[in-house]
């Protein structure tokens, strides 16, 4: 598959327009290729995170989860004054939007608060973390290929 998207330096910390372009190019490739169409038997077109069933996860953490053939969107729902560790995906490339409240990351030693409309990008094998302030966040993640430990 055409990789449009590649990451050019130590600025994992991307534009709007960037990502939206990126995201556009991998869904057209992924799901119509010449003139074949979606299985909606095995792939949902169209939902609402009403649709999922959420999950609560490190006691406070609400989650909804929707994976593709080849891409995997999660919804945090995350409480004020949460930590993540640093870390990293041996396979995953991880990228996130944030919704709303207001969040600090840490991306291969580069460190940024992130407001609403901010995206970010965890390139395989860099470690990351992040931490919630004073208010709640809601944050969008996508992964590509999907995370195997959570697929349901």
């Amino acid at each position: 598959m055409l990789r449009s998207f590649e990451l050019r330096n130590r600025n994992h910390f991307l534009t709007a327009s960037t990502v939206r372009k990126y995201i556009l190019h991998q869904t057209f490739c992924i799901y119509y290729q010449g003139d074949s169409r979606v299985d909606e038997d095995k792939i949902k077109i169209y939902f609402n995170a009403s649709d999922l069933e959420p999950e609560i996860v490190e006691g406070d953490v609400e989650r909804f989860i929707y994976t593709g053939e080849h891409i995997q969107t999660i919804e945090y729902h995350f409480p004020p004054n949460k930590q993540f560790p640093l870390h990293s995906h041996e396979k995953n490339e991880q990228m996130g939007y944030l919704v709303s409240g207001k969040m600090g990351f840490t991306i291969g030693g580069v460190e940024k608060i992130l407001m609403p409309g901010d995206f970010y990008h965890a390139p395989v094998g860099v470690e990351h973390s992040a931490w919630t302030f004073d208010e709640e966040s809601v944050l969008l993640d996508f992964f590509s290929p999907p995370r195997e430990d959570l697929m349901k």
